[in-house]
Order: C-alpha cells, then sequence, then structure tokens
C-alpha cells in the first residue's frame, strides 16, 4: 500500500522514480537501523485496510551529531483528519526522548502540496527556517523549499 502512496505523492519525495510494492519491500528489508528507523501508524478510525493510515521514521541519524531527518507519508483517504501531526510528536517523542536526539530537521518542497502541513509542523514547534532556491525539479520547472530544524524542547 505505501508503494501506492508514495507513486502518488512523487512531487513531495526527493527520489524522483515509482516505485512497486516488490521494490518497497526490498528497500524496507535492507534498512541499517542505525542509519534508518521507520514506524507504522494505526487508527481504529481509519478506512484503510488494518487501520494503518500513515508510516513514517527518523532516517540518516547521525548519532555523533544527535540529529535525524524526519519522514513521514499518510495515506491519501486519511490525510487532513489529524493523524499527520499525531504522528509527528509521536516521532519527535521517539527521537528526542528514546534516541536522544537533540534536532530532528526536514525539507519540503514547495510543489508539494502538502507543504502547508508541514509549515503548521515547523511554527507548532518553533523550528529554525531557511529558504533554500531550486531544490526539486518537478514537472518542467524548479522548485524551492523550506528546510527545518526542531530542536528537543522538555515539552515534546
Amino acid at each position: 500500500a505505501i508503494a501506492d502512496w508514495r507513486n502518488g505523492a512523487m512531487e513531495s519525495l526527493r527520489t524522483g522514480y515509482m516505485t512497486n510494492s516488490e521494490r518497497q519491500k526490498n528497500w524496507y528489508d535492507s534498512l541499517d537501523p542505525m542509519v534508518h528507523r521507520y514506524w507504522a501508524f494505526f487508527s481504529p478510525d481509519s478506512e484503510a485496510p488494518h487501520g494503518q493510515f500513515a508510516f513514517g521514521g527518523l532516517t540518516y541519524i547521525s548519532w555523533e551529531n544527535r540529529s535525524a531527518e524526519i519522514s513521514l507519508i499518510v495515506r491519501p483517504g486519511d490525510r487532513k483528519k489529524g493523524g499527520g501531526m499525531e504522528s509527528v510528536r509521536l516521532l519527535l517523542h521517539e527521537g528526542f526522548h528514546n534516541m536522544n536526539l537533540r534536532v530532528i530537521y526536514g525539507e519540503v518542497y514547495h510543489c508539494n502540496p502538502g507543504r502547508h502541513f508541514w509549515r503548521k509542523v515547523y511554527e507548532f514547534w518553533n523550528a529554525e527556517t531557511a529558504e533554500l532556491p531550486k531544490r526539486k525539479y518537478w514537472d518542467g520547472k524548479y522548485f524551492d523549499s523550506t528546510y527545518f530544524a526542531i530542536t528537543r524542547q522538555d515539552e515534546v
């Protein structure tokens, strides 16, 4: 299912190629948990099979720098229902409190329809931000991005 979610959101992804369930499984099976950690998010309110509505992680973990990049994809039918923000909260809690990270960062391309969601995320957690020019080539033109860095706060 996640392969289909990804294929429908190519403008938001760093990787520029379509995938399939076999390629997705191979990718997941090859992950090094010291560098990439992912979780599935479930809700009984989701109409998705087994209630899985999102998949997210902390990736490119740099233990020496106590940092990681946040990753999240929400099932299309479950977007704009509040589960994405709760998933981010859980990822931040895991990263800051269980993994002892200090900074969790992300990058959102301005061609991503979910950029408004990510703006709410980085504004809510008082992230530092920077605009980066021409970071994603999509649909025949370049788009800027917003990089954000959320620093550990006691209230996360």
